[in-house]
């Protein structure tokens, strides 16, 4: 039986080993695995350079991709070499491969072989990676009742980078699913004395629904029949002995990449709830003003200066549902991809200094001041609507959560490869608690504006996706003087 437990990302590794001879080859697949992927890589064009990279830095790769014939490793060496680091798993990309080859990899520590017979090899390799890499989040538990099944199994498992627990019968299983609840997948081993594995798939159930739990039926005699009755009594799929390691990892993989994608509709599914929970109550609130207000304004003995207070409520209130709305609208085409960037040549110097002035009104209302340190020219290529709508929500913002009298420090600095914009206010900071939550949709922090402005918690979510469409990065720190800093770096 085997048990696994989604966790959090690793904490560890995160670079990648190409170990690749042709120079060509070698940038392609590091230009494939970093566009489409977090993790960086490392090239390696001979076994020597593959050595001295491991030697000083081994603890940096989670994984490496090796060609089986290097001009100084001919008969697989780069394999060899890497196979004697088991934190990273390898990964052969080879031209052709024999049956024998085949064997010889099986008997190794080879987390999988490609051919490189064209882009969608490449592909594989891609998502085999990130794959690889989730793996280390996931415990897996392996029972049977064979001790020499449970450690195959094992080590079959250990190639994939999965976490291996070990237990002899269903019995211990169920222990150990008591004591690990966030189990997601399940394979049973069919015959087990006391506790077979339809019992068990049966127990598993009663606790387990199928999208919570995926149990796959291991069987190496019965054929079809035992196939059938595994699904009959609550199995999601099955696997008849002998199965080629390949098979296994590929079923095995498939489903916890099943699994994971199902966790994430899952929770993009309560997230949207919350976010339309929320977002019917801002709207709310000013649609409840307006009704009021214009009720009032029915009544025909009103005097003029009470009318025209109702009317100030009505136009304020209509602005604010309509800033909210506008911020869904983003929200929405940003998740569906319906944004575009536009980019040109622009000077962030004048377009940052432009909305200083812009800002300097709604700053005067509360007594608070401007400092700015900008160069006379900053030419960058963005698009200038969308960066200057996040440059109005870092001042709005500043402003709204600053206190009166307070000063806001504007600046903008060259940063050889890129331009860094910092907005600091002397406001009361944000709680740390709160830092993770910063730019996540619809999120109310414990911070108060100063004057009671509204705050629709959808800003600073629109700003981190518009940023980083413009490759760039978008963060918080504490401000030395006190309050907040928030920094955008875009590249040039």
């Amino acid at each position: 039986m085997l048990l696994i437990a989604f966790g959090g990302p690793p904490q560890f590794m995160d670079k990648v080993l190409i170990i690749e001879d042709a120079k060509a080859f070698n940038q392609m697949l590091v230009h494939a695995i970093e566009e489409n992927t977090p993790f960086d890589c490392v090239s390696a064009y001979s076994l020597a350079e593959a050595e001295k990279i491991l030697f000083n830095h081994a603890a940096d790769f989670f994984c490496a991709v090796i060609d089986l014939n290097l001009p100084d490793g001919p008969d697989g060496e780069a394999v060899d070499l890497v196979i004697d680091h088991p934190n990273i798993a390898p990964i052969v990309f080879t031209g052709q491969v024999s049956a024998s080859l085949r064997e010889d990899f099986v008997h190794k520590r080879i987390a999988d072989y490609v051919l490189k017979e064209g882009q969608h090899n490449i592909s594989y390799i891609v998502s085999l990676i990130q794959r690889l890499y989730n793996n280390a989040a996931v415990k897996v538990l392996v029972v049977d009742d064979s001790l020499t099944a449970r450690n195959q199994l094992k080590r079959m498992l250990v190639t994939q980078r999965f976490e291996v627990l070990l237990a002899s019968s269903g019995a211990e299983a169920l222990s150990v699913v008591e004591a690990n609840p966030d189990i997601r997948i399940a394979l049973l081993d069919c015959f087990m004395d006391e506790m077979d594995g339809f019992q068990l798939t049966s127990s598993l159930r009663k606790k387990y629904a199928k999208d919570e739990l995926v149990i796959i039926g291991v069987s190496s005699q019965g054929g079809h029949a035992i196939s059938a009755r595994f699904i009959k009594s609550g199995a999601n799929d099955f696997l008849l002995k002998p199965f080629q390691p390949e098979e296994f990892n590929c079923r095995l993989n498939q489903n916890a990449e099943f699994m994971e994608q199902f966790f994430a509709l899952k929770q993009a599914n309560e997230q949207k709830n919350e976010l339309l929970g929320m977002a019917a109550h801002d709207i709310r609130a000013p649609l409840a003003i307006i009704s009021n207000a214009a009720d009032m304004l029915l009544k025909k003995d009103l005097k003029p200066d009470r009318q025209s207070s109702l009317l100030d409520m009505i136009g304020r209130s209509s602005k604010d549902m309509l800033a909210l709305l506008d911020d869904l609208l983003d929200v929405s085409a940003i998740e569906s991809g319906q944004v575009e960037i536009e980019t040109e040549q622009v000077d962030l110097a004048d377009l940052l200094g432009t909305q200083l002035e812009y800002y300097q009104i709604a700053a005067e209302k509360k007594s608070m001041g401007f400092m700015s340190d900008l160069p006379t020219t900053a030419q960058c290529a963005v698009d200038p609507k969308r960066i200057k709508q996040v440059i109005d929500n870092l001042l709005s913002n500043a402003i709204k959560y600053s206190p009166l009298s307070s000063e806001i420090v504007v600046t903008l600095k060259d940063q050889s490869d890129s331009w860094l914009i910092s907005v600091k206010d002397q406001g009361p900071g944000i709680e740390k608690e709160d830092v993770s939550k910063l730019f996540g949709t619809f999120q109310k922090l414990n911070s108060k504006t100063t004057a009671g402005e509204k705050s629709s918690g959808l800003g600073l979510a629109i700003c981190k996706r518009l940023v980083e469409a413009h490759k760039g990065d978008i963060g918080y720190r504490d401000n030395e003087a006190g309050g907040s800093c928030f920094y955008i770096s875009l590249p040039k």
